[in-house]
């Protein structure tokens, strides 16, 4: 869901934009080619944003130049913009991402572009948020792109059943590590949605996973699961409303 919501935004923006799945292969696609910038996600299996960032920098430091790189996180803490930048990064953004605020740090550090061609003016939209899912914070987020929030929706609802499972599997082994890991996925997904109640849930777990409160799984995870099933009744509803 990051990866499509990222790629539809930036391309209407009017970029080009290249997809690497990991900081490893962020690194070896920046040896044989030239990028004005790179957005680096924080959290990221087989090499994170930080570690990739380090390795870019000391290939700089032999080869010259200087790439820009902007740190995106879900991690939206205190501090986080400085731990980053003097971690080698330039700018930093947090997820889930506001389309104004991306625009901003990349026009900031990229190379000139031209400026967007004015679009068709929005009508305002009449849906009222309700207790899930906020679709007018939603929409707002996919810059009113239906056929995207679609998508997103699409992804969610063949995504999340899988991610929820392996979360509830987690907690029964009480793995906090994997607790962590899962939370933090569904948290994401979650905020890209405006879901804001199960995200905030999700947030908890994730908290407690790496904590290691064990003793508070079971009862977090219910409550995420009880949520996540008036959630679930709300996604159809929610489609059919706006593309009914």
């Amino acid at each position: 869901m990051n990866q499509k919501l990222a790629l539809r935004l930036l391309e209407k923006m009017g970029h080009r934009v290249t997809l690497a799945v990991n900081g490893r292969e962020a690194f070896e696609l920046l040896k044989p080619n030239t990028f004005d910038l790179v957005l680096m996600d924080i959290q990221m299996p087989v090499m994170g944003g930080v570690e990739a960032t380090q390795k870019i920098r000391d290939a700089e430091r032999q080869s010259g130049g200087h790439i820009p790189i902007i740190a995106m996180t879900a991690h939206a803490m205190a501090g986080d913009a400085e731990k980053y930048l003097s971690a080698g990064m330039d700018g930093y953004v947090s997820k889930p991402v506001r389309t104004s605020l991306l625009r901003a740090e990349i026009d900031r550090l990229a190379h000139p572009r031209p400026a967007d061609t004015p679009g068709p003016a929005q009508q305002e939209e009449k849906y009222m948020p309700n207790a899930n899912i906020d679709l007018v914070e939603l929409l707002a987020r996919v810059e009113n792109d239906r056929e995207l929030m679609r998508e997103l929706l699409l992804i969610f609802k063949e995504e999340f059943p899988r991610h929820v499972h392996a979360l509830r599997l987690a907690v029964d082994s009480s793995d906090g590590e994997k607790v962590a890991t899962e939370a933090h996925t569904l948290k994401g997904m979650l905020s890209n949605l405006a879901a804001s109640p199960a995200a905030g849930a999700a947030a908890r777990l994730e908290q407690l996973g790496r904590t290691q409160e064990v003793a508070a799984f079971q009862e977090a995870c219910t409550s995420f699961e009880n949520i996540s099933k008036d959630l679930l009744l709300q996604l159809d509803t929610c489609m059919v409303e706006v593309y009914g």
